[in-house]
């Protein structure tokens, strides 16, 4: 899901400001809360024809299913309630260091499918 305005974007907050990275991961969490209540409210709403398949209900089902899986990221706290450190939700800037290494790797290797030569 992408957030409509993400103040975070473009800048490397976990290091330089942790706080405000634990404030945002709040945020987001509170968000898609309220989102969550809203597609349940227009689900239970009854439908003008009893066939219509709601694209908001699948979309509940998926947010519900893996709720608890998208929150809980661990937040380090100092002694004083400080926070030290958030972990970053995305695996994204350990992926951005090699950008250009799968192509790299099917250039020098001269086929497309790179399942047997790159690690999982």
């Amino acid at each position: 899901m992408r957030m409509r305005h993400d103040p975070l974007r473009g800048r490397d907050w976990s290091l330089a400001c942790p706080a405000r990275r634990a404030a945002r991961l709040a945020s987001i969490e509170t968000s898609v809360s309220e989102y969550r209540d809203n597609l349940r409210e227009v689900v239970q709403a009854p439908p003008a024809d009893p066939r219509e398949v709601r694209p908001q209900a699948i979309v509940l089902q998926y947010i519900d299913r893996y709720f608890h899986q998208l929150f809980g990221h661990p937040v380090a706290f100092e002694t004083s309630e400080q926070v030290v450190a958030a972990v970053e939700r995305t695996n994204n800037p350990a992926e951005h260091c090699s950008p250009n290494a799968k192509v790299q790797l099917c250039r020098r290797l001269g086929r497309a499918n790179l399942g047997r030569d790159m690690p999982d």
